[in-house]
């Protein structure tokens, strides 16, 4: 019995491995629920029921999505690795590159400017990518500051930082702080440093009945669905998704297990959340979207949605897989020029 825990302890816990794969999927949900329609309305009319209602309460509920994935990173923390470095190019080069010549087929151009353009994975991929890339930059710094000082004082400096972002980023909005509503660095760092200081203290928190942490992310979700109307609410950097998000992350710490499918399928998700955003597959996407959503009766559409969104997942996970057996011995001879450590990790893993 000894021999088997100590086995699955050396091995990555499933349990957040599974909550990597359901924070992949609340950031397409949270896409299909509105960015792929055109967007939300800019208001809510309470006093009158519509199907605005579930939509509103969807991306209420899945709009945490990037801060899952920072949480995470933020939680077992990151370390700088020039293989860090290799592996993402590499995956960004599997999408970018052939979704470039199939469009380029499909629309019967090819420019080879724009092909070239395709390489400079650091300024594609919208912002996740960039701002990803510096927060491991930063890390090294980050936690050094966490290592040589008490977990009092990164706690309470934490706290500080997030009260800094609450005023100037989200109630001042001042634009030239860069807080940009959590669609920044400084919002990277600030959740990367929340997380750790949940580390720090995950004995405390673990200790408070697993239930309040449910409870917490429903809460949140309603206040965040009272709050239509008001310029932050689906945002990042709004407290009330911070909040929600952590109370969402923390029930997966109560529980650990080993699965080798779950974790199979998590290495895959930073691929999905590529993918569903680069062309041509995001026009697809959009006028699958839109098409469904005006044709059928509401409730009939979210059925086909969410269908749709499972097949999409798995189909994007057997797309990143097949190219791993090409990228594998490409990325080792790299490593062994580099003299770089051997990295298989998803880009979402520490």
């Amino acid at each position: 019995m000894t021999d088997n825990l100590l086995t699955i302890n050396k091995k990555r816990n499933s349990s957040i491995e599974l909550f990597r794969i359901i924070a992949t999927f609340t950031v397409i949900i949270t896409h299909f629920n509105g960015w792929f329609v055109g967007g939300l309305p800019e208001s809510l009319d309470f006093y009158s029921f519509s199907w605005r209602w579930v939509q509103f309460f969807i991306t209420a509920a899945t709009c945490v999505c990037v801060n899952l994935f920072l949480i995470i990173s933020g939680y077992f923390g990151l370390k700088f690795k020039i293989s860090t470095f290799v592996h993402i190019f590499l995956i960004l080069l599997s999408i970018y590159i052939p979704l470039y010549l199939l469009d380029a087929l499909m629309r019967s151009r090819f420019e080879l400017s724009e092909f070239l353009f395709q390489f400079l994975f650091i300024t594609r991929g919208g912002y996740f990518v960039q701002c990803y890339l510096m927060l491991i930059f930063l890390c090294p710094l980050l936690n050094s500051f966490i290592k040589f000082n008490n977990r009092k004082t990164v706690a309470i400096w934490s706290v500080i930082f997030w009260m800094m972002e609450i005023w100037f980023g989200c109630i001042q909005n001042v634009e030239s702080y860069a807080y940009l509503l959590g669609y920044s660095v400084i919002h990277f760092v600030l959740i990367y440093m929340l997380a750790r200081v949940v580390f720090l203290y995950k004995e405390e928190l673990m200790q408070l009945n697993k239930w309040i942490w449910p409870l917490g992310y429903i809460g949140c979700t309603f206040i965040l669905w009272l709050m239509y109307g008001n310029g932050i609410v689906w945002d990042y950097a709004n407290p009330f998704n911070v909040l929600s998000s952590f109370c969402l992350f923390m029930p997966f710490l109560y529980y650990h297990y080993y699965n080798k499918k779950i974790n199979w399928i998590a290495k895959s998700t930073f691929a999905v959340y590529i993918i569903q955003v680069t062309s041509p597959v995001y026009e697809y996407l959009c006028r699958f979207d839109k098409g469904i959503l005006n044709r059928l009766d509401y409730s009939v559409y979210l059925v086909c949605a969410l269908v749709f969104i499972i097949v999409f997942f798995f189909v994007c996970i057997l797309y990143d897989k097949l190219w791993a057996l090409v990228n594998a011995p490409i990325e080792r001879k790299i490593e062994k020029m580099l003299g770089a450590e051997k990295y298989r990790m998803s880009l979402f893993e520490s």
